[in-house]
């Protein structure tokens, strides 16, 4: 994986005796990013500055013939950036989509993500018929082993793209949308949107952890804990609906286990 951080640590030995040298020991300490937890697919003209419009609903929509690139990333759980090589089983990740060559195409024509580092890979495609198609990530390689993958992968990384021709919107694709096990069409053409709300709040949640946990609030611009609710952990409290409706289940986890060890109203120096 790649770097996450780099910690200096130093380590200060001294003696009862105050004309005695004091030992110094720096080393540095190194995080790198943990196991992907996080995919972003995110679209663009090729030609940044050609005209095009979005279509409401939560699909992009983009012109038919238009050069697009899907821009491929993977994240931890703490917002760092993981390799994409290291984000799935071996034998690595793939774009896929539910339409033929003949309704899109796509370079590479196997959709097979290439480069190593962490900042991800990108796939070019362009829709050839009007109409409303699926991408998705899967792993290249079907063992058993990674069927269970294969199919959440689907479900946290599908979203819908809708091809426009000039003399009309998108419509459905010749052949039928197999949509994304669990929802529908249509909450599937939502689900880019719906994901990047959850990510702001995932990465809110993550700034919070790192800088405040345990206090009430935190202060974006200076990375400090404020205690405006009695110093009992508000910010926890009040986040754990939205971590369970947003379906962070490790991080509503980490709530509920500050609620039970450390959550103290008695503690509390003021009035809650």
């Amino acid at each position: 994986n790649e770097k996450a951080e780099i910690v200096q640590a130093e380590v200060r030995i001294e003696s009862p005796d105050t004309t005695a040298d004091v030992l110094l020991h720096t080393s540095q300490i190194r995080f790198t990013s943990g196991p992907a937890h996080h995919f972003n697919l995110d679209l663009r003209p090729r030609n940044q500055g050609r005209q095009f419009t979005r279509q409401s609903g939560g699909a992009s929509s983009w012109p038919v013939g238009m050069k697009l690139e899907v821009a491929i990333t993977a994240q931890d759980r703490f917002g760092n950036r993981v390799a994409l090589a290291a984000a799935g089983p071996s034998g690595g990740l793939a774009l896929r989509s539910n339409v033929q060559s003949e309704s899109m195409e796509m370079h590479p024509s196997n959709g097979i993500l290439q480069g190593s580092s962490d900042e991800g890979s990108i796939v070019e495609i362009a829709g050839l018929r009007a109409g409303i198609v699926e991408l998705w990530l899967e792993p290249v390689s079907l063992n058993a082993s990674a069927q269970q993958f294969k199919q959440d992968l689907r479900k946290r990384t599908v979203r819908a793209v809708a091809f426009s021709s000039s003399s009309g919107p998108a419509v459905p694709p010749p052949a039928p949308a197999q949509g994304v096990v669990g929802l529908s069409v249509e909450d599937a053409r939502w689900k880019s949107r719906a994901d990047e709300v959850r990510d702001a709040a995932l990465h809110a949640w993550t700034g919070y952890r790192k800088y405040a946990w345990g206090r009430d609030e935190l202060q974006p611009v200076t990375h400090r804990g404020k205690d405006t609710f009695g110093g009992i952990g508000m910010t926890v409290v009040d986040s754990m609906t939205t971590l369970w409706l947003m379906g962070l289940g490790d991080e509503f986890e980490q709530a509920a286990k500050f609620v039970q060890d450390d959550l103290d109203f008695d503690k509390a120096d003021t009035e809650v």
